[in-house]
């Protein structure tokens, strides 16, 4: 395995190209000869072949992570890949990506983003943000504050309709509001709020304070003037939900957690700016 993970970090092009070739005709992502934490490392040291963004490269991980050999006889192919890769590849690759942004985070890497947009691009691959979006942000606001950091995460998340980004805290918001059964330690605010953080990638649903210190974190990091409707459309938006959500879960919130909504709210309408008619 080790030998297998080294072949595929290698300088030279042939050795991954060829290690890829035998990965994805010896062990396919269904095999039972290797356990799942041996596929997730062998995936994990893959994804690195995308940066040197080579077609041959390109064209045999996304056929191991699809299961085109074992669909190549099948005439309804392109069904047959996303079943596949939601049968057996997608939990491997969401763990795998988790890892190689868990790891950046001391070493303030780009490359996750990277590799995260390029598999994007693939249309059975890129429902996976919605899996694996939470630990992306929550990276965003571990890593050590640096200028490559935040332009790489203004270029990232450029590459989404803005609404989708402010849709999905705000549900991520509700569906933490929901939850009753939330750990008492992650309900509370700090004493000094200036201490609050992210909870570690990886480490399941946020709740209802994380999820406000997550989208306060990103009204910060974002360039929000790139878009004119973020400001002066989608977050309207996120207040009008953060505060119908908050009325209707009122029962289930903890002081703290209306406290953190609160904050939330006023940095929301800080960045608000009028509609111009």
């Amino acid at each position: 395995m080790s030998g297998l993970c080294l072949c595929l970090t290698d300088s030279v092009i042939l050795v991954q190209r060829n290690t890829l070739e035998f990965l994805l005709l010896g062990f396919p992502l269904h095999t039972t000869l290797l356990m799942q934490n041996d596929l997730i490392k062998l995936v994990t040291n893959s994804l690195r072949t995308i940066l040197r963004r080579d077609m041959s490269l390109n064209r045999r991980i996304y056929s191991w992570l699809l299961g085109e050999v074992q669909n190549s006889n099948n005439k309804e192919n392109e069904s047959m890949d996303v079943s596949y890769f939601e049968k057996y590849s997608k939990l491997i690759l969401i763990k795998s990506l988790k890892i190689a942004l868990k790891n950046s985070i001391s070493t303030a890497d780009l490359s996750p983003y990277k590799i995260l947009l390029s598999l994007l691009d693939k249309v059975e691959i890129a429902p996976i943000i919605n899996f694996i979006l939470i630990d992306v942000i929550r990276t965003v606001t571990l890593v050590d504050d640096c200028g490559e950091v935040k332009k790489s995460v203004n270029s990232f998340f450029g590459n989404f309709d803005p609404s989708f980004i402010w849709n999905f805290l705000t549900t991520q918001f509700e569906k933490a509001c929901q939850r009753k059964d939330v750990a008492d330690e992650c309900r509370k605010l700090p004493k000094d709020l200036s201490k609050r953080t992210a909870n570690d990638v990886d480490s399941g649903e946020p709740s209802v304070i994380e999820v406000c210190y997550l989208s306060e974190s990103l009204l910060d990091i974002l360039s929000l003037e790139i878009f004119n409707d973020t400001t002066r459309v989608f977050l309207p938006q996120v207040l009008f939900a953060i505060t119908k959500i908050i009325t209707t879960y009122e029962n289930n919130l903890t002081d703290d957690e209306v406290t953190a909504s609160i904050l939330l709210c006023t940095k929301v309408i800080k960045h608000i700016q009028p509609m111009i008619l």
